[in-house]
This record gives structure tokens, C-alpha cells and sequence, in this order.
């Protein structure tokens, strides 16, 4: 009697902690969700960079130490960031006005430039992407909907796993007065409102159902909803708002309720995802405070404070104030 196959199980990715160098715990905190990430590791391991690729070539630099190791687990010696990532970093502090700069923006950022690099590495063909401006479909009671799709940049190995794409329905209460459409929009973060005090949404699903409600403004009708789900969600909570009262930015500081899984649908379309990393911004001031991540791990989770590795449990994740939460499928 012949054995069954056996099926290989992927090794899990080291975990290793970073240096903060200049306030740049909203960078360590980021590279920790790209750490996280499969797909993005397999695609260093493999990419050549040059001098025309500086993102891809500094982070490739960067995290050699964890693309190198053959075995799962803490990683003893941490990274200090090469001075080509120093450059990008710094850069991007001068530029946004503040050395604490925003997590999400950063990641985007960070994301967007691996993106746009990666379609410098691809031949011309692997780019090209499919154009729905002009076209239309029939939607309720028969009424048709025109489409539109904000200008793309093609598709990348980076942007199949991490972009998505928003549509936005408007729809109005007379057709005769107007047309309807939907315009589609591609996105790397879904981000999802908050609520000071008592309004505030409870649970993860909550805030997606608030962000993708109708919202009516006299006889129009808008609807925001998940077109396509990339492969990594990563969603922000807006807990920095602006206080008419204070005439200030304040921070939404309630504490949101999410799970190690989730499921998330729209119409017919469903997708489950499985949380990585939880980053919490610590502090009440948008440009100041402090930056860590919780790091999945097979069944274990890892606090990463900068240098600092420590193995935790989902007890503890689950009490943090979650600024970004990111989810894999």
C-alpha cells in the first residue's frame, strides 16, 4: 500500500525587532505588517533592485537578516535600518512637516512606491489593466448605471495582494433628474469612521457597516462598498477627528472589539481573513505618542515595540487600542 502524499507546511516567518533611530516607531510599526505579510517576502527574496527601485533596494537591504534566516522564531539580533531607508524615512518626515508621522500614511506610501517599482521590474504587458470607464450596467428596478473608474497605474505582483477597490453608488430618488453612476476607486487602506462616547461603534463589523451605509443628502442616495478584497485588508480606524468645541484635533480613545477573524460581505461576495498585526498608537496627540505592534505567528502572537520582541497571547491583543488592524486571506 502506497504512503499519501506529503503535504509541506510553510515554514513561519522569523520575527525580528527594529531600531528606532530618529522617532520612527510609526516606520518600525509598519515594517512589522510587511514582515507579516507572505506574499511581499517571497517577492524580496526574489527581486533584483536597482539604483531606479530605491523603496524595493532599501527595504530589501533592510530586512536581509530576516530573508536570510532558515529558522522560525526571535530573531536576537535586531535591524538598524541601512542609511538608504534612513534617507526614504527622513525624507518623508521633512516632507509631511513631523518626524511622528501617521502609520497608515506611511504604509501607503511605503506600499505605493514597492508598487510603482515593481512595474518598472515587470515586462510592459504584465501592467496593463482594464478600462470600465463608458460602460454600464442595469441596476435596480432597471435603472441604468453609468461607470467610471479612477485613473490606474496598472497592476503589479505588489498591487494584486495588497489594493482593493472601492465603489461608490449614486443613486437619486427621480432618475429623470439625474443619471446614476458609480465610480470605482482603488485603495491600500479601508478606512472606518469613529464616534466619540456613547455613539461610538463596539465591534469591528460595526464600523465597516457604518462606513458602508447609505448616506442620504436630499433626494441622492450614496452607497460606499468593497468591489474588489485585496489579499491583505488593512483597515484604520479615524480616531483623530476634529473638536468644533476645542477647535482642535482630538483623539477618539474608546476601545473597538475585534476578533482573529473576519467576515466581511457585500451582495453576494463574502471573504474571510485571518488577522496578523495590530498596531496601537499610544498617546493622545496625532503627532506625538508612540507606535507598537502585535504580530501574529502561527498560533502565537509577539509584541513589537521597536527592538523589543515579546511572546504574548490574543487576551492581551485584543485589550489594545487598535489603530490599524490587518487582515490576510
Amino acid at each position: 500500500m502506497s504512503e499519501a502524499p506529503k503535504t509541506s507546511t510553510p515554514i513561519e516567518i522569523p520575527i525580528i525587532g527594529i531600531k528606532n533611530f530618529r522617532s520612527t516607531c510609526f516606520a518600525n510599526s509598519v515594517f512589522q505588517i510587511l514582515c507579516s505579510q507572505r506574499a511581499l517576502i517571497k517577492y524580496l527574496k526574489v527581486v533584483e533592485p536597482t539604483t531606479e527601485t530605491p523603496y524595493t533596494f532599501a527595504l530589501k537591504k533592510m530586512l536581509k537578516p530576516l530573508l536570510e534566516s532558515k529558522t522560525p522564531g526571535i530573531i536576537r539580533e535586531s535591524i538598524d535600518p541601512p542609511e538608504e531607508m534612513r534617507k526614504i524615512i527622513i525624507d518623508l518626515q521633512t516632507e509631511s512637516g513631523q518626524r511622528q508621522m501617521d502609520a497608515g500614511e506611511f504604509y501607503t506610501t511605503v506600499i505605493n512606491a514597492l508598487h510603482v517599482e515593481s512595474l518598472k521590474i515587470q515586462k510592459p504587458e504584465e501592467t496593463q489593466e482594464e478600462d470600465d470607464d463608458g460602460w454600464e450596467e442595469v441596476g435596480e428596478k432597471s435603472k441604468k448605471i453609468s461607470l467610471r473608474t479612477e485613473k490606474s497605474d496598472g497592476k503589479s505582483c505588489v498591487s494584486e495582494v495588497f489594493r482593493g477597490k472601492t465603489r461608490m453608488t449614486t443613486t437619486t430618488v427621480d432618475a429623470k433628474k439625474k443619471a446614476n453612476k458609480a465610480v470605482f476607486q482603488d485603495f491600500y487602506i479601508f478606512s472606518v469612521p469613529l464616534q466619540k462616547g456613547k455613539d461610538c461603534c463596539k465591534t469591528t463589523n460595526e464600523c465597516y457597516n457604518l462606513a458602508t451605509s447609505r448616506r442620504v443628502e436630499g433626494n441622492i442616495v450614496q452607497t460606499l462598498s468593497i468591489e474588489e478584497f485585496p489579499k491583505v485588508l488593512v483597515l484604520q480606524f479615524n480616531r483623530f477627528i476634529y473638536d468644533r468645541v476645542q477647535l482642535k484635533v482630538v483623539k477618539i480613545t474608546d476601545h473597538v472589539s475585534f476578533e482573529e477573524t473576519l467576515s466581511l460581505k457585500v451582495g453576494k461576495k463574502s471573504v474571510n481573513y485571518k488577522l496578523s498585526v495590530v498596531v496601537e498608537h499610544r498617546g493622545n496627540n496625532i503627532g506625538r505618542g508612540h507606535y507598537v505592534a502585535y504580530v501574529r505567528r502561527g498560533p502565537n502572537w509577539f509584541f513589537c515595540n521597536d527592538e523589543q520582541i515579546i511572546k504574548t497571547d490574543f487576551t492581551e491583543v485584543r485589550n489594545a487600542m487598535a489603530y490599524l488592524l490587518v487582515y490576510s486571506n
